[in-house]
């Protein structure tokens, strides 16, 4: 997947203008001490959700599927996340569902344990490596 390429290059900044149509939508639930959780319209505010991603460091990122119907794409797959600031790692499952247009993403909504990644962000650092 090209984003992830650019993500894991350290061009995360630089995801937006290649990949996303101006109008485009982010979509991330979850807890709202979560620096990555919300909704982010435009390309402006989604370079702001690109930059909060780098706030937890990937350890495992794999894709097992891509599903394909028109311009919907459903990606699943799983992750496990180190969080600097906590010590504290979050890991499971995910589904990425993206719309594309014209080449560009004009819709991200990620689905994960909103919980585990809550708890990871928490304040109090955790030592149990999970």
């Amino acid at each position: 997947m090209a984003v992830r390429a650019e993500i894991a290059a350290g061009r995360a900044a630089d995801v937006p203008a290649l990949f996303f149509a101006a109008d485009a939508v982010v979509v991330v639930q979850g807890a709202p001490h979560v620096p990555f959780v919300g909704v982010f319209v435009g390309l402006e505010e989604i370079s702001r959700f690109f930059g909060h991603l780098e706030t937890a460091k990937a350890e495992l990122l794999q894709v097992d599927a891509s599903l394909i119907d028109g311009d919907n794409v459903v990606t699943i797959g799983s992750y496990r996340y180190l969080v600097p600031a906590t010590g504290a790692r979050y890991r499971g499952g995910f589904a990425l569902h993206t719309v594309i247009r014209d080449g560009k993403i004009t819709r991200w909504a990620m689905y994960e344990d909103s919980w585990a990644v809550a708890q990871a962000f928490d304040a109090t650092p955790h030592t149990d490596g999970t």
